[in-house]
């Protein structure tokens, strides 16, 4: 099996045309159990699903994909050949939307994530790429990581160009590491007006409740003076928020540190 022969099975139209990804599975004891092969290329496919939507449509916060972005980015199996385990998908597309460079551009998105080193590197790949692709992408590197697999990945155009790279496990496991240790913490600061119903300077934690609407529980910011208050009273505060989201899995947390209070005045 080969190129010209999937590309003459989709008939004579000239603007259709066929690419090939060599997707290779390396195992050190050449054992492959099911759920190995089906965790690494199913993650591979809703990775390869989001790199070509967030080429697209740009980055995003959550994985929604439109119909015609996961048809056109629909890996089909095409055949297998020898060493460790070697599985070819074919991804079939339009010339006049897909474009022919846009393998290229796929493949270099792979190659941005996986040159990923530190955990800054890990934050600005997801600013840049979005929750949704780095949170796929990650489930691809946890896969190969907890089986153990390295990959060795190949794509050849219609035009016979090939690109691509060898993944090791290391790598899997690295990229396991730096990913989800990375944390990217963003700080937002705001004042309010409401009542102070708790102050508690030994254990430097405040509560304020604005009247028919939200509590903000937390501690004290690290500019924080503490000075004669009246519990409970009214006050105009500043409080810093900060928003934390693990960049593997897109999961958020938030805290809340008490910057500043002043009587009010009004």
């Amino acid at each position: 099996v080969n190129h010209a022969t999937l590309q003459k099975s989709m008939g004579p139209d000239p603007k259709k045309q066929i690419d090939l990804i060599k997707y290779r599975l390396v195992s050190g004891d050449d054992v492959f159990p099911v759920e190995a092969v089906a965790e690494s290329t199913g993650a591979f496919q809703k990775s390869f699903t989001g790199t070509v939507d967030f080429l697209e449509s740009g980055a995003k916060e959550r994985a929604r994909f439109s119909q015609e972005i996961e048809a056109r980015s629909r890996l089909n199996f095409a055949y297998s050949y020898s060493g460790s385990l070697g599985l070819v998908f074919a991804v079939e597309n339009d010339r006049d939307i897909f474009g022919e460079s846009k393998m290229d551009e796929v493949v270099d998105v792979f190659a941005q994530f996986l040159d990923v080193s530190s955990e800054e590197g890990a934050v600005d790949a997801s600013r840049y790429l979005g929750g949704a692709l780095v949170s796929q992408l990650c489930k691809w590197v946890d896969a190969n990581a907890h089986w153990e697999t390295a990959v060795d990945l190949v794509v050849t155009r219609a035009s016979e160009t090939h690109r691509g790279q060898f993944v090791s496990k290391n790598k899997f496991f690295d990229l396991h590491d730096i990913f989800h240790n990375a944390k990217d913490e963003q700080p937002y600061e705001f004042t309010l007006t409401g009542t102070l119903v708790g102050l508690d300077t030994d254990d430097r934690r405040f509560h304020f409740v604005i009247p028919d609407g939200e509590d903000y529980k937390g501690g004290f910011h690290e500019d924080f003076v503490a000075t004669p208050t009246t519990v409970p009273g009214r006050y105009t505060v500043t409080i810093v928020e900060k928003v934390t989201r693990v960049v593997a899995t897109g999961k958020v947390s938030r805290s809340r540190s008490l910057k500043s209070l002043t009587p009010f005045a009004g």
